[in-house]
C-alpha cells in the first residue's frame, strides 16, 4: 500500500482523511497549522483535521512554515511518501520545494479555484 503525506487544516479536509485511511493508505503523517487562540475568549483551540487525527491516531506535525523548514523536511525525507495530499493548507504546500522528496503530489486547495464562488464551490471547480 502506499504511504501518505497528508496536509490540512479545516473542516472541509476531514472527510479527504477519513476516505484515504478507509481506502487502506497508510498516512504516515499529518500537518496542520499550530493550534492558534480563536474567538472572544481567545481559548486556544485545535484544528478539525488535528482532533481527526488524534481520534484516529495518526501521527501529527504542526510546523510553523513548511517553506524552508529542515526539521519538517527531514521528517518528510524519513518517510519517503509516495504521494503528499494537500487540502485546504496552503499554496506554499504546493512548492516544489516542498514536495521535492514525495514521487508525486496532489494538491486541492480552495485558495486556488478563486475563479468558482458560491455555496458549493468545490463541486463547482471540479465539475469544471
Amino acid at each position: 500500500m502506499m504511504d501518505l503525506v497528508f496536509c490540512g487544516t479545516p473542516q472541509f479536509a476531514v472527510p479527504t482523511l477519513q476516505r484515504l485511511v478507509t481506502a487502506g493508505f497508510r498516512v504516515k503523517l499529518v500537518a496542520t497549522q499550530p493550534d492558534r487562540p480563536r474567538g472572544r475568549g481567545m481559548e486556544v483551540a485545535t484544528s478539525p483535521v488535528k482532533r481527526e487525527a488524534l481520534r484516529m491516531e495518526l501521527p501529527i506535525a504542526q510546523p510553523e512554515t513548511i517553506k524552508n523548514n529542515q526539521e519538517f523536511r527531514a521528517q518528510l525525507e524519513a518517510i519517503q511518501p509516495l504521494a503528499i495530499i494537500v487540502v485546504g493548507y496552503g499554496r506554499s504546500t504546493c512548492r516544489r520545494s516542498a514536495t521535492s522528496t514525495c514521487t508525486h503530489r496532489c494538491c486541492q486547495n480552495i485558495a486556488v479555484l478563486r475563479r468558482f464562488s458560491g455555496r458549493s464551490l468545490p463541486a463547482r471547480a471540479w465539475l469544471a
